[in-house]
Formats: structure tokens, C-alpha cells, sequence
């Protein structure tokens, strides 16, 4: 593939937009030789923490049912921590649903104090889009 053949979306270029200039010729390059997704999930992937510690934005407990689920919103990392991992599985389809796509972060690791329940998962939010019609 050709430079002059690359199309990368509006969705594309937000996030081609927030890298910085030796990113932005990787990202390029990538693009032409493994195509636009695969550059995107290597330069979201290649993004670290580097040991900063992160403190949420926001944080809430919710009792659905018998059941508990604590909801985390760092920076682009969304924390689930629940008793009942079924919990957790129907707030994700839910949110890609709604029309967000989450991948997981296996990088992000529980916090025995913070994260109190069994269950934990961790992901990055990549991009938001139109709501998903299941008919």
C-alpha cells in the first residue's frame, strides 16, 4: 500500500491527532504495512503508565440485585470490581451496546485495599460510536 491509497477515518484521526511527531510516522508506517486497526491497537497498547500513580475520577458502588459492583473511571481505564462475575460481563455488553468499545487492560492490577470484591476487570476505552441495534 501506497501513502496516497491511506484513508484513515475521523475516528482514526482523533487519536493520530493526540500523538506526538516521532508516534505519528510510526503510526504511519504501521498503517501501510499492517493496516490502520492494527497500528491503532499497537499505539494504544504501547501507551504505559510509566509507575505514575493514577487516582479515579470517579468512583461509584452499586447494589444490582444481591449483588454488588463497583464502577472506576481513571483517565481512559474503566475498573469493574464485583462479587458475581455474571455482574460484570452484563455491564460490559452493556456498554458496548451503548456504543462504547472497551479492550482489556491486563496491565492495571487490583488494589487489595480499593477493590474490595473477588472480582476485578479492567479496560481501555478506545472510542465511543452510534448505540448498537441487536434487531
Amino acid at each position: 500500500m501506497k501513502l496516497t491509497e491511506l484513508e484513515i477515518l475521523p475516528e482514526e484521526y482523533d487519536l493520530f491527532w493526540m500523538l506526538s511527531d516521532p508516534e505519528k510516522i510510526e503510526f504511519l508506517f504501521d498503517a501501510i504495512n499492517i493496516g490502520v486497526s492494527e497500528s491503532i491497537l499497537k499505539q494504544l497498547t504501547k501507551t504505559k503508565n510509566d509507575g505514575l500513580e493514577l487516582s479515579p475520577t470517579s468512583s461509584e458502588d452499586l447494589s444490582i440485585g444481591p449483588h454488588r459492583l463497583c464502577i472506576s473511571v481513571f483517565d481512559d481505564i474503566i475498573t469493574l470490581n464485583s462479587d458475581n462475575l455474571r455482574v460484570i460481563r452484563a455491564f460490559v455488553r452493556k456498554f458496548f451496546r451503548d456504543g462504547y468499545i472497551l479492550t482489556k487492560n491486563t496491565e492495571f492490577r487490583k488494589d487489595r485495599e480499593f477493590d474490595i470484591y473477588k472480582y476485578f476487570k479492567a479496560y481501555n476505552l478506545i472510542k465511543t460510536g452510534m448505540p448498537i441495534c441487536e434487531n
